[in-house]
């Protein structure tokens, strides 16, 4: 019996004995050997320690690189699209008070099965407490916006490039999708992914090259040409010409089509490559991102005109401009004012933007010309006086006057527009517009006598009205290889 009895002390005695070790171990101040925690090893840290080193894996997650992809295979047109970023950028954050608890709880549950296998898988280092990132959704939807208005692009029609006489093929664009794309990186956040698939569309171009095949453009419909300025002064303002004379050069107006000088440009942002220069803005000329546009609208305008396209939409400047006859010109204000125009032939028609040595030409290209004359005619109803400001300035000497701008009268008036075909008037269309008036702005030294004086301000001069009435007829045009003389009336 003793035989039988005594191993039977011994084991419970080992037994009792192993568990109080157990037991003991649930309150020691250490993590269990071998844990990891989001991947760090973090196996007997002491209990006081383990804060900090969850501070730590914190800052590691977080500032892990991220890879957001806009298209998912070099078949995509989308594909190439990436932002690089962190987590951190990304709005993500760690819950660091409960991975902190679930890490000193980790084999120290108090049920012996349970804490006995987590702690053989720890030392085996195949025990990882989760660290899962989660997402402040408004952080991550205004970082994501700011990524779609880096990554989307506009889809863009294939063009004639006159210049080169070459076809430019049209260019799919896409547009990111910003809340199906937060999807994707909660699910990332989840998973611990570096590289997220964004989810966007692809938009199409309303214009391929197979449409252009057989375009004829063998045809000056009409043509006009204003003048800028070359002095270095200037160099700002004759860089928007160029730049928004490009983003229009190569359109094709297809039979019906209308076009929209806003939505050809787009927003005049720095993004998009314009500079500041002088505006008209409330009737006085100041410093203003885009400044020229109007005058690419403005030529644009009056070789519609001739051409007989359909003006849709039109608004003169608030004040009349030094570079065309007082009536003629267009104002654009993205996205307020706009130059609309339409194409009434049966054919397409081209515009043709030059820019260069001062001046600006627009030839509008097509089939045949379909009026042999267009004339413009303009008369003046009533003539408003302009008023006069003054304005005292500290920093001028007393006694020095300045003139900051040159008044001009306002104006209310009638511009028609008549078509002749075959010697007979075609059509006749009026619009009535008007001109306010624009204050003289007078600037008067307060200062101190012994002020240096102040230079005089350069000025944009207007022209002054030739009479109540005024009209211009321009003729057939010739061949598009030979210059058009009687544009240069404009």
């Amino acid at each position: 019996m003793r035989r039988v009895l005594l191993p039977l002390f011994v084991t419970l005695a080992c037994g009792g004995a192993v568990y109080g070790m157990y037991l003991r171990s649930l309150n020691t101040a250490y993590t269990i050997p071998g844990l990891l925690v989001g991947g760090l090893a973090m196996g007997g840290t002491p209990r006081a320690d383990v804060k900090a080193r969850i501070a730590e894996l914190e800052t590691r997650l977080l500032d892990r690189p991220v890879e957001l992809v806009l298209g998912q295979d070099d078949k995509d047109p989308t594909a190439g699209q990436r932002q690089h970023t962190t987590w951190r950028e990304l709005g993500a954050r760690l819950d660091a008070a409960a991975i902190e608890q679930a890490t000193v709880a980790t084999g120290k549950t108090g049920e012996p099965q349970r804490d006995l296998a987590e702690r053989a898988l720890a030392r085996r280092s195949q025990l990882d407490v989760p660290a899962p990132l989660t997402l402040d959704p408004r952080r991550t939807l205004t970082y994501l916006a700011e990524v779609k208005r880096r990554l989307d692009r506009p889809p863009t029609d294939a063009r004639l490039d006159l210049e080169k006489k070459q076809l430019v093929r049209e260019q799919d664009g896409y547009l990111m999708n910003v809340y199906q794309s937060l999807t994707s990186v909660e699910d990332a956040a989840r998973t611990g992914a570096t590289r997220i698939p964004l989810s966007g569309v692809v938009s199409r171009p309303r214009l391929g090259a197979k449409e252009l095949g057989d375009l004829d453009v063998s045809t000056v419909i009409s043509s006009w040409q204003t003048t800028y300025s070359v002095a270095a002064t200037e160099s700002d303002r004759t860089y928007n010409l160029k730049v928004g004379a490009a983003k229009i050069d190569g359109t094709i107006l297809r039979p019906g089509e209308l076009f929209s000088f806003n939505a050809k440009t787009g927003d005049r942002t720095e993004k998009e490559g314009f500079r500041v220069a002088p505006v008209i803005q409330e009737g006085e000329l100041i410093d203003g991102l885009a400044g020229g546009m109007c005058q690419v609208a403005t030529t644009l305008h009056a070789a519609s005109w001739f051409a007989g396209l359909e003006i849709v939409s039109s608004r003169p400047h608030s004040r009349p401009s030094a570079y065309i006859t007082m009536g003629l010109d267009s104002t654009v204000v993205y996205p307020s004012t706009d130059l609309k125009l339409k194409n009434p032939f049966d054919f397409p028609v081209v515009i043709h933007y030059t820019v260069s040595q001062g001046k600006m030409r627009v030839e509008l290209l097509g089939k045949r010309r379909v009026y042999d004359k267009v004339t413009f005619e303009r008369n003046i109803t009533q003539e408003i006086p302009f008023e006069h400001t003054v304005r005292h300035d500290p920093k001028v000497p007393s006694g020095q006057k300045l003139i900051d701008q040159h008044g001009f009268p306002g104006y209310h008036l009638v511009r028609k527009r008549t078509l002749w075909k075959d010697g007979q008037i075609a059509g006749t269309q009026t619009w009535k517009i008007s001109y306010p008036a624009t204050a003289e702005i007078v600037r008067i030294g307060s200062g101190p006598a012994t002020l240096k004086k102040v230079p005089e301000p350069h000025h944009h001069v207007i022209p002054p009205v030739n009479g109540r009435a005024f009209s211009l007829a321009l003729p057939e045009e010739k061949k598009a290889t030979k210059k058009d003389k009687a544009t240069k009336k404009g």
